[in-house]
């Protein structure tokens, strides 16, 4: 609640009532600027103006009330805390180093998910043993994944594994067609706790002992569909009667899976083992072929 501070009758003093429409203050002391204080929309919108104009110095009130004056204190270091958060909300990015150790070139694909804005870059080239950093301010959440095999065919850019289907090398707002290895992650804000994981519910790039292996236009293994992606049944995907933790357990698929790389996820429910989290305003570093 936004309080009126205009001068009325030679006094600059009047916190008697709530502003309910703009109102401009061009009755002054000398040395105070004007002040238009529109409806608030919230606390720290309110806190942030008035610290701003400097428009509640207690010394000025008149007559002095010890307890007014104690109040505006507050409020007016309440404020300047509350701006160096924002600010440091504002400011705070995690840096993202993607190195590839493969022996071949990989294209690797960013997504914003909960239909946010999209990273600077959603898709870019990565050579063999080449490193690139890409900076995702917090609050933010999405995932990334690698591409192989990739280049263009009648003019549109095309990937074998994990293509995204946009016909160039950014997504520019499309996920990655499984089968597809997947780094999912929830960045915090303000230096909080960050949750990420590394998923293969959508497939594995690439295990060429996989029971459902896929196969490039030179007849290579590529990558190896889930059960899920194979055979769309309920109790692979985890769906319908099977969509509860209790109802979808482990299967001779997603076990495979689990054996193979320990620390991802296998399946829908594979949370005990294959979520982790950061503290501080953590950076990250994303290793293909580690």
């Amino acid at each position: 609640m936004v309080w009126s501070t205009c001068q009325s009758s030679g006094r600059f003093i009047s916190l008697s009532r709530p502003l309910a429409s703009p109102v401009l203050c061009d009755k002054k002391p000398v040395g105070f600027v004007p002040l238009v204080v529109a409806p608030p929309s919230s606390v720290v919108e309110v806190l942030v103006t008035l610290l701003t104009v400097q428009q509640l110095d207690p010394t000025h009130l008149d007559p002095p009330d010890l307890v007014v004056r104690a109040l505006l204190w507050s409020v007016k270091a309440c404020a300047q805390r509350l701006i160096d958060r924002s600010l440091f909300v504002r400011v705070h990015s995690a840096t993202f180093t993607f190195t590839n150790n493969c022996p071949y070139t990989v294209w690797p694909g960013t997504l914003t998910g909960g239909g946010g804005a999209q990273l600077s870059s959603t898709g870019f080239e990565l050579a063999t043993k080449a490193s690139s950093t890409l900076n995702v301010p917090a609050p933010w959440s999405g995932r990334f994944w690698g591409r192989t095999q990739c280049g263009e065919t009648a003019g549109k850019f095309q990937c074998t594994t994990a293509d995204c289907g946009s016909g160039q090398i950014t997504c520019n707002g499309a996920g990655g067609i499984p089968p597809a290895s997947l780094i999912e992650l929830t960045l915090a804000a303000n230096g909080g706790q960050d949750f990420y994981d590394v998923s293969l519910v959508d497939g594995l790039t690439c295990l060429f002992r996989s029971p459902h292996k896929v196969k490039g236009s030179d007849g290579s293994v590529v990558a190896c569909k889930s059960a899920c992606l194979a055979f769309n049944q309920p109790q692979y995907c985890c769906t319908g009667a099977y969509s509860s933790p209790d109802k979808c357990v482990p299967t001779m698929y997603s076990k495979f899976f689990k054996g193979q790389c320990p620390l991802a996820y296998s399946y829908a429910f594979d949370d005990k083992s294959s979520t982790f989290t950061c503290s501080g305003g953590a950076n990250y570093l994303i290793t293909f072929c580690p």
